[in-house]
């Protein structure tokens, strides 16, 4: 079976922001309805109680609270304070989950530290998700893209003919963001049908402009399941 690793960064330290839970559970439920094995990884630095509202034992009782209710315990693993501490999945698992892993799938912000050893994996994919700030990022810092096969985003006029801006040598493809029309895991029965199709706000953006309004045809063909699909994953 096809194991798909997903790693974010910091993900796990705002849980008030239903997006920043709910993006990466969408990968989660989704990908497993298409039968692949789909692991999540989050890179969360040390807590600092002078400045965070939370403490990490608050963060991770709540993460496992939300993966026991969805349904995905035993499906993540957040890489603490540089790998002193791993929660959800231990070391040993999760160096486990990576040798047998087919991709690597990073939603947006930097890329991977050269170091990690989430690196080593055969095939990675980079999905941008705040076009406007990452196509701002890329013009200031290195983003570290360079360590990737592929990179998506859900912008679907980045990179095309009527996208004002130069993206300095990124190929980038658009592909719509995964979601679940009906909600939690137990009423995901039209996820596949609907992978593919873009986030209501990428359909509320394209039903006001029109250059940017993209086929259903087009987003699948696009796609990063059709992707993976095409690497023989």
């Amino acid at each position: 079976m096809t194991t798909v690793i997903i790693a974010t960064q910091q993900w796990t330290s705002w849980p008030e922001y239903a997006g920043s839970t709910w993006v990466p559970i969408q990968y989660l439920i989704g990908l497993g309805r298409l039968g692949v094995t789909a692991i999540w990884v989050d890179h969360l630095r040390r807590m600092d109680p002078r400045s965070d509202v939370h403490g990490v034992e608050y963060l991770m009782n709540h993460l496992e609270a939300t993966a026991q209710g969805l349904g995905f315990q035993g499906r993540y693993c957040v890489v603490y304070d540089g790998g002193r501490r791993h929660f959800g999945l231990d070391r040993g698992e999760l160096t486990d989950r990576m040798l047998e892993a087919d991709l690597l799938l990073a939603l947006s912000g930097r890329g991977l530290d050269p170091a990690s050893p989430l690196t080593r994996i055969p095939r990675r994919a980079y999905v941008d998700m705040d076009p406007g700030f990452t196509q701002a990022w890329t013009r200031q810092v290195d983003m570290g893209l360079d360590g990737f096969d592929v990179l998506f985003t859900v912008g679907a006029n980045v990179g095309g003919r009527d996208f004002r801006l130069p993206t300095p040598g990124i190929d980038w493809r658009p592909s719509g963001s995964p979601r679940s029309p009906t909600g939690g895991q137990g009423n995901t029965s039209r996820w596949t049908q609907r992978i593919t199709e873009e986030s209501a706000t990428s359909s509320s953006v394209s039903s006001r402009c029109p250059s940017r309004q993209t086929s259903r045809s087009r987003w699948r063909s696009r796609s990063i399941p059709t992707t993976i699909a095409s690497w023989g994953c």
